[in-house]
């Protein structure tokens, strides 16, 4: 028996590849871990687990509470009105909610377009739906401004010539911390409706806004688009909890019949207690703690590595800074200059052709004291580098 695509010319994602690889020693800013919740919101959120007493398979897109619970969130956190039954909750995170979608939707020869700085999962599994195919898929990027905005004479002359099948981002967006604004999230809509394609929003780091700043979905301006989001960067990332949202019903009843063999069914004792936190207030308690700790981070780490001659675009959200390197130095050479002078950061190529000459840097699980030695070593490796 042989694979259906050419195993030895792929290997584990930069990311893994990264940590696999990093020495002891190493201060590890690769990874998009968050900040591990306190012992007494573990413990909380354990005990909504023990009120699940059956142990049986849950529906497919989990129970009517924990649906009604969602619904109920999205209305009073973010003014969005979705049903109950436009949530579908599985387990995988929302990686497995983005396979679920780009298996549904993916066809032999379509293209799908994404900004030219974003999360490098996207294109791999495009590339591994893509494999089984005899044309294949398509990637296409759309140009990103130098504060990561969308570039709209791009984005329209690309979706005008390459007539997508979907749009993919996600806003907050990782690597960059940046975020779409509503005069950009009504274009996309409004090129959507006019060429027919479809949208897909990863919205994970929704609740990761800083100075109480307003998140803009694109469920507030596209009836018809599908939000992705999860559980992992709102509290723990093994819950390993993922959603699919969209106004339109439709888009869940497309999704189902891949999704319930893709995901038959996620941990009803998980999704209870993740439903029963949103409830009861424990994954706002969680976000409100750590936020000004992420931002405290990510501006310590801008304003240092500036002092370094980076050019950095200050995050206003999630915990990366994505900072561009200085004197044209190459990111993928400088990743491994930084892994033998103990520290581990994500080159910027690997999230798309805009991200070259910059780095990614996660700050989320670190402490103010990492951050400092990891400034030192940045330094040694860009004089080591020259």
């Amino acid at each position: 028996m042989r694979p259906n695509y050419d195993y030895k010319g792929r290997s584990q994602t930069i990311i893994r590849k990264i940590i696999s690889d990093m020495p002891p020693g190493t201060i590890s800013l690769a990874r998009g871990d968050p900040e591990k919740p306190k012992r007494d919101m573990i413990e909380e959120f354990y005990g909504y687990i023990n009120e699940v007493d059956n142990g049986g398979y849950a529906p497919t897109c989990g129970s009517d509470y924990s649906r009604k619970v969602f619904s109920k969130h999205y209305k009073e956190r973010h003014d969005i009105d979705i049903p109950k039954e436009n949530f579908c909750i599985m387990d995988g995170g929302a990686s497995r909610a983005l396979f679920s979608i780009f298996v549904s939707y993916l066809e032999d020869g379509d293209t799908v377009l994404l900004p030219d700085v974003t999360f490098l999962l996207y294109e791999g599994q495009i590339k591994s739906i893509s494999d089984m195919m005899p044309e294949g898929i398509k990637v296409g990027y759309v140009k990103t401004n130098p504060d990561f905005s969308l570039d709209e004479e791009d984005l329209k002359k690309k979706v005008e010539k390459e007539k997508p099948k979907m749009f993919v981002f996600a806003t907050p967006n990782n690597p960059t911390g940046t975020r779409y604004g509503e005069e950009e999230l009504k274009l996309i809509s409004d090129l959507s409706n006019d060429y027919e394609f479809g949208i897909v929003s990863d919205e994970v780091y929704d609740e990761l806004i800083f100075d109480g700043r307003k998140h803009h979905s694109i469920l507030s301006y596209d009836d018809n688009a599908i939000q992705v989001n999860s559980a992992s960067k709102k509290f723990m990332p093994d819950l390993r909890l993922g959603w699919i949202s969209s106004k339109n019903g439709e888009r869940i009843k497309e999704l189902l019949p891949k999704v319930q063999i893709i995901n038959p069914s996620a941990p009803s004792s998980v999704v209870h207690a993740y439903a029963r936190s949103l409830e009861n207030g424990l994954i706002k308690r969680y976000t409100d703690d750590v936020l000004p700790r992420y931002k405290k981070n990510v501006n310590h780490l801008s304003d240092e590595l500036e002092d370094l001659g980076f050019k950095v675009q200050k995050p206003d959200s999630t915990f990366y800074v994505f900072p561009k390197l200085p004197d044209n130095i190459d990111d993928m050479k400088f990743s491994d200059v930084l892994i033998k002078n103990g520290v581990a950061g994500v080159p910027g190529s690997a999230f798309g052709p805009g991200g070259k000459r910059h780095m990614r840097f996660s700050c989320g699980n670190a402490t103010i004291d990492e951050l400092d030695e990891a400034i030192k070593r940045i330094k040694k490796s860009l004089k080591v580098y020259k």
